[in-house]
């Protein structure tokens, strides 16, 4: 009822500006298209990613909000919350995020002015509620007290926490940078092409496409450029002349053909670093002069400096000879030498000196280097290096000064490096090399003079700013929140007073020196709080998506009408100029969600599936009849293949998941197009005439589209000849044309081309004469995704590595390759022309409400060939057609499925070719182990060798029976087809009595003197174990299995949200027995039993009812519940329950919740007036946990439960039972043994007397308790087998094994396993050994 003041009103106002976020569904098209309809269609729900964006919005708006009402504490929270590392991570989360609500979040983090003294917004006056300051770190330090006086050391809980978080961050959102890394150092094999991984790709070319090499010339091992190289790599590289031509390689450097493009090579740094001068290279920028005042005016670009006399380009390619002593930098001598052959100090006027020149500098560009060079040429530039050029008469000019420095655009060299650099070198790697080079600048000399101390605080503040331009404009903030190891190392990086010293001597008190110390001081400060700050909130994530599209906002009335239609085009009506413009408005609004940075990630996984030799080859059969064969292109593969194992072992899906959603989405969308388009071609009932208007109406689409794409080449005589950037438009029409469907209509086809008057038989021929001529527009079309991927390929197949042509130098980075591929994902979306493209985001959205309603259309087609073919049949029988000259005509696009048929057969060879080699590969592999084993192992005498007796189990696990009794011999093998888990779960042969639990365990091979083929496994718990195999494949067999079976279980265990211990859960208060009739909550075990036995005694295995019921009720529907144990169940549930089971009742039914069933039994054990272990049995158990050996510890742990009453064991063994049932749905509850030790072990175990020191000193122990319970539950609580033990020492090997040298090879290939028998180890601090056959 108050009237607002005019501050209420703006902060209201503010309010009401801070909206709800809006949803964009991963699935723009039918997001796009609902918000526009009337009548929407109900929607998918929508995705993880999504979900989390709008929870991230509404909290960050509620943030807002208590910020604006002065609520400080509450602000505070959120905003740590949302700007922790776990969520400022989630780059893909936050780039969906309401914009208002992104703007908010990044006003908490950063000033509102680049003025170092101004902060980020505060909390409005008056503040309603108190910041809390130091309280937390308060109760951290009192809580530390208390667990010192109590005896037992504890972790930071807020560390745990952070880490626990990390882990499920990286789950919901890997990292998605540097897949490639791993694998960039390794060499391929000496008979594979350096473009061999090509070979799968080079699919049926229907039209002459441009391309980065020749591709008809990789089967024959040989790569040439092609014609179209030249004018691609103008468009590409910002640095080529547009009228120069590709140069053919220099043949007398074979090891630098690869980055000769018609310049002049230039190593230097003892060939450390390969430069190039590009020919016309005389450069127009400054030399790369480093004032120590800037960072970034002292890296120009090529444009910015007019200072030198501008001189005529070079004619024709310079003779250039590096001038010995003109440069320190061009012969690098030892640290040791350097400094022997300094002048005096005394004498030294500056630390780097360039030879004074008054010609003009050379441009040159990096082709290759050394890491450390090129990160030195990032931090500090190329510095003082001059050659002398020759004149046209080839003579060196003599006179001083006649020589040209060389320089390299910083700009383009950091652009190239910060999206290019996690291919060979990790983040961490490469902070490390930037931190040796900021130590490692020091003053030399005891009393260094001036500018000595100048150029080591201008080298030291170059590093800083490097790290700085990483965080800011490289990606540096994403890579640092990927990583703690790397976060953990920049921040003692900047807090460590160690890493900042600098030696002082009497000049370190001048003026000048004193001012560059300041201006260090300056970085190291901005590079503080850009480093906190973008570590809360990166502002270089947001990546704005690649302008492009068909337009620039210019055109005809009616082009812009087309782009403007809501449904899709009616091909009977269309001519094919407004088909195109409607389908390259489609493409353009899909191809506008596509960023660069998805671009770099695709790069990174294409990277990833060609270092594998047979990741490209397709496993799906193809047909061999000409009338089924589908004509194969990138897209259609990139979902037939599975991604190789080097990318991810946890999935088997195929490439097509693992990619981008905005590479997705043009996937999909071409997918959707070409159906529709098919649809329309094969449509029923159409009719002879219209069905061939409309497949003219199609060859003349793709003359306009080849029109408005293709540039003047008098060389070219007809258009069908001249290669062009392929667009969206002609991939998706041409694919259409050449789908099996299409090809049915086999009278339709011919009869087009005999009103043509062409052949047929390829879409080359029937475009050999056009109908169209010229287009009305010269707009180009939005390039087709598949041949950008096509090109990135190309490039990719480039070598990573060049050998040097010093002596002893380590092989050189190519970064002319990583150039190439950069400027190929800059440049890629303009293609042909010069510039980018716009197109309105008015019709952007046209564009995806026209491709939804497309999908709608196709969405439940679903062709039949048989009834296209009998369609097709009765219109040729309707309308006789008789040719010119009488002959037959062939069938539609023959050659191209010929073509098609060739390929799928020689994909075929060559991938059984490449698996013989593998398989040739390992088999080596092998033979030079056994020759090893054989050498590290002592002959025997040959009497021993076939006389081998069983030797006897150990007497301490006497009790055990084999461990691979599951693993029977009637289970066929068939190692080519894949299983479920379901059916991988068989029912075993017998019961096991000891089961080893895989996750995070050891494996590796174990030499033992006495048998052969013996490898040690080292589980999680402590255990060792020696196994045997009967060979060594089976062995390699085994231990790769194991390996990746812990690996991948350890891996997903880290996404698992498990308990966290609390010590309130220890301390129970006195609990008094209940003696009611009905009663089973508080009532003593042996009491309730007997009840519920009435006059009869009690069995032996009985257990309460209510547990029973409870039990079997989880196990039957609650094993896969996630969570399960863990979550609470509701409170008013649970005491309905308790109160109708104390009153005799069953209350249970299949609509209880689970989570209340599972809270009664951890309820019942908690009230039970005596714990399950007794008190006279817990200091037994607790000296048990404390024993280090797992043997011993196992021994003491079985002779406690044996000696419990019968009632009290009976219920323990049901209980270890049912969660070790638990524990086997482990993947889909994410509870693991662990988890569920920390939920059961304080009603299970407790402290005699409640005494709060034993608790908390023996909290762990009784977790350890539990899960021993159920990780060894057969060990623990089976009885003795006797009658096991007699046959097992009575039996006798049915036959020897036989050394290695006697064993035959195909005995080893088709044995069959059968046993698994326990043996007694040969060390001592062995468990056990097991012979694995």
């Amino acid at each position: 009822g108050q009237s607002q003041t005019p501050p209420q009103q703006q902060q209201q106002q503010q309010q009401q500006a801070l909206t709800l976020p809006s949803r964009k569904s991963e699935d723009v098209f039918r997001t796009l298209a609902n918000t526009a309809n009337a009548n929407p269609q109900p929607s998918l729900p929508p995705s993880r990613t999504h979900s989390r964006t709008e929870v991230i919005s509404v909290w960050a708006r509620v943030g807002e909000l208590c910020r604006l009402a002065g609520d400080e504490c509450s602000f505070r929270a959120i905003a740590a919350a949302l700007t922790c590392r776990p969520v400022a991570r989630l780059d893909k989360v936050w780039r969906r995020v309401d914009r208002l609500a992104l703007n908010a979040v990044e006003a908490w983090v950063y000033p509102a002015t680049n003025n170092s003294t101004s902060l980020p917004v505060g909390v409005n006056e008056p503040r309603v509620t108190a910041w809390g300051g130091d309280v937390r770190a308060r109760a951290k330090e009192a809580m530390g007290r208390v667990q010192c006086n109590g005896g037992a050391g504890g972790g930071s809980g807020a560390r745990i926490e952070v880490e626990q978080f990390m882990s499920l961050s990286l789950a919901a959102e890997p990292r998605r940078k540097g897949l490639y890394e791993p694998h960039f150092w390794t060499r391929p094999s000496s008979g594979q092409a350096p473009h061999a991984s090509l070979l799968p790709l080079l699919f049926p070319e229907p039209l002459p496409t441009m391309c980065l090499i020749d591709r008809a010339q990789i089967l024959r091992g040989r790569v040439d450029s092609d014609a179209s190289d030249a004018q691609l790599r103008r468009a590409m590289d910002p640095h080529r002349n547009p009228n120069q031509r590709s140069l053919p390689a220099d043949q007398d450097s074979p090891s630098l053909s690869n980055f000769n493009y018609g310049g002049t090579i230039i190593p230097v740094y003892n060939g450390e670093l390969l430069l190039v001068v590009q020919v016309g290279g005389g450069s127009d920028s400054a030399p790369n002069s480093r004032p120590p005042s800037s960072r970034m005016s002292s890296r120009p670009p090529s444009s910015v400096a007019d200072s030198f006399n501008e001189k005529a380009p070079l004619g024709r390619s310079p003779s250039i000879r590096v001038k010995p002593g003109s440069s320190q930098g061009v012969e690098r001598k030892s640290s040791m030498a350097r400094r022997n052959s300094l002048p005096s100090i005394s004498h030294r006027q500056n630390f780097v000196i360039a030879e004074p020149s008054s010609e003009p500098p050379l441009r040159v560009v990096v082709q290759a280097g050394t890491l450390n060079t090129l990160v030195g040429i990032l931090v500090h530039g190329l510095q003082n290096v001059s050659v002398s050029v020759a004149d046209d008469n080839g003579e060196m000019s003599l006179r001083e000064g006649m020589t040209r420095e060389l320089i390299v655009d910083r700009v383009e060299f950091g652009k190239v490096w910060w999206n290019v650099f996690r291919s060979f070198v990790n983040p961490l790697g490469f902070f490390e090399l930037l931190r040796k080079l900021y130590i490692t600048s020091q003053p030399i000399g005891s009393s260094p003079p001036v500018g000595e101390y100048i150029h080591v605080m201008t080298a030291r503040t170059q590093v800083l700013d490097t790290v700085r331009e990483w965080l800011t404009i490289g990606g540096g903030a994403q890579d640092i929140l990927d990583d703690a190891q790397l976060f953990n190392a920049l921040q003692s990086f900047l807090d460590s007073p160690s890493d900042h010293v600098v030696y002082e001597a009497k000049n370190f008190a001048d003026p000048n020196v004193q001012q560059s110390n300041a201006r260090l001081i300056e970085a190291r400060q901005s590079l503080r709080v850009s480093f906190n700050s973008q570590t809360k909130r990166p502002l270089a994530t947001r990546h704005p998506p690649i302008p492009r599209g068909a337009m620039n906002g210019s055109g005809s009335s009616a082009r812009i009408h087309t782009l403007s239609l809501r449904e899709p085009p009616d091909m009977d009506r269309f001519d094919a100029e407004e088909f195109v413009d409607n389908l390259d408005g489609m493409a353009c609004a899909v191809f506008s969600n596509v960023t660069e940075e998805d671009l770099y990630v695709t790069a990174d996984l294409l990277e990833v599936q060609s270092s594998d030799r047979t990741a490209w080859f397709s496993l799906r059969e193809t047909s061999t009849v000409e009338e089924g064969v589908e004509i194969q292109n990138i897209y259609t593969h990139i979902q037939d293949v599975d991604h190789s194992p080097l990318i991810s072992e946890m999935t088997q899906d195929s490439l097509y998941r693992t990619l981008p959603p905005g590479i997705r989405s043009c996937i999909r969308a071409y997918g959707i197009i070409r159906k529709w388009i098919i649809s329309k071609i094969v449509a029923p009932r159409l009719g002879l005439r219209t069905r061939q208007a409309r497949m003219e109406l199609l060859l003349r689409v793709i003359e306009v589209a080849r029109l408005r794409n293709s540039t003047p080449n008098p060389m070219a005589t007809r258009l069908i000849d001249q290669a062009c950037v392929r667009s969206f438009v002609e991939a998706v029409t041409i694919s259409a044309i050449l789908s099996v469907e299409s090809r049915l209509h086999v009278r339709a086809w011919q009869n087009v081309a005999l009103s043509r008057g062409v052949p047929c038989d390829s879409l080359a021929a029937l475009l050999s004469r056009p109908r169209t001529q010229f287009s009305t527009t010269q707009e180009h079309l939005t390039p087709d995704m598949g041949w950008v991927i096509e090109r990135l390929l190309e490039v990719i197949a480039d070598p990573d590595t060049v050998e040097s042509q010093a002596e002893e130098s380590q092989n050189l980075v190519n970064f002319n390759k990583r150039r190439h591929l950069c400027n190929l994902i800059e440049k890629a979306p303009a293609l042909p022309s010069q510039q980018r493209r716009y197109q309105p985001d008015e019709l952007n959205r046209r564009g995806f409400e026209r491709l939804n309603n497309v999908e709608k259309e196709v969405l439940h087609i679903q062709f039949d060939h048989r009834g296209i073919k009998d369609e097709a049949t009765r219109e040729a029988s309707q309308v006789p057609m008789g040719t010119p000259s009488g002959r037959k005509l062939a069938r539609p696009f023959q050659r191209i499925v010929i073509a098609q048929l060739e390929k799928s057969r020689r994909d075929k060879n060559l991938r059984t070719r490449l698996q013989k080699e593998k398989l040739h590969e390992q088999s080596r592999l092998e033979k030079r182990d056994d020759l090893l084993n054989r050498a590290m192992r002592p002959r025997k005498p040959s009497a021993h060798k076939q006389h081998r007796n069983k030797k006897s189990m150990s007497a301490l696990f006497h009790f055990m029976r084999p461990i691979s009794s599951a693993f029977g011999a009637d289970i066929p093998s068939s190692p080519g087809i894949k299983k479920t888990a379901a059916e991988l779960d068989f029912a075993p042969s017998g019961k096991p009595t000891l089961v080893l639990s895989l996750v995070d365990a050891r494996i590796a091979q174990f030499i033992n003197n006495e048998r052969p083929f013996t490898f040690q496994l080292d589980t999680e718990d402590g255990g060792h174990y020696l196994l045997q195999a009967m060979n060594k494949r089976d062995m390699m067999k085994w231990i790769e299995t194991i390996s990746r079976v812990a690996t991948m279980a350890a891996k997903r265990r880290l996404t698992y949200l498990g308990p966290k211990p609390k010590l309130a859960d220890h301390i129970h208060s006195h609990i008094v027995p209940s003696r009611d009739p009905k009663a089973v909550f508080g009532v003593e075990l042996e009491f309730l039993l007997q009840r519920e036995a009435g006059s009869e005694s009690v069995e032996p295995g009985s257990i309460p009812f209510v547990i029973e019921q409870c039990l079997s009720e989880v196990e039957v529907r609650g094993l896969s519940e996630v969570g399960i144990y863990r979550i609470a169940g509701a409170v008013s549930e649970i005491n309905a329950l308790k109160d109708a089971f104390n009153r005799g009742e069953s209350p249970i039914t299949s609509g209880t919740d689970i989570h209340a069933v599972c809270d009664l039994v951890k309820s019942w054990f908690r009230v039970l007036p005596e714990p399950v272990f007794p008190p006279s049995s817990y200091h037994d158990v607790i000296q048990a946990m404390q024993l280090d050996n797992l043997e011993n510890r196992l021994t003491k742990i079985r002779s406690v439960v044996q000696a419990l009453p019968q009632g009290n064991f009976d219920l323990l063994r049901r209980v270890a039972e049912h969660l070790d049932r638990v524990t086997d749905y482990e993947e889909h509850n994410h509870m693991t043994a662990e988890a569920l030790a920390i939920v059961f072990s304080p009603n299970l175990l407790r402290s005699p007397q409640n005494d709060f020191s034993v608790i908390l000193a023996n909290m762990g122990h009784t977790h350890k308790l539990v899960k021993a319970l159920i990780t060894h539950l057969h060990v623990i609580f089976d009885e003795t087998d006797a009658e096991a033990e007699v046959h097992s020492e009575e039996d006798e090997y049915d036959s020897p094994i036989p050394e290695e040298d006697e064993e035959d090879d195909e005995t080893e290939l088709h044995n069959v396993p059968e046993t698994l028998e326990p043996e007694p180890a040969s060390e001592p601090d062995y468990s056990n050994q097991y012979t694995l056959a």
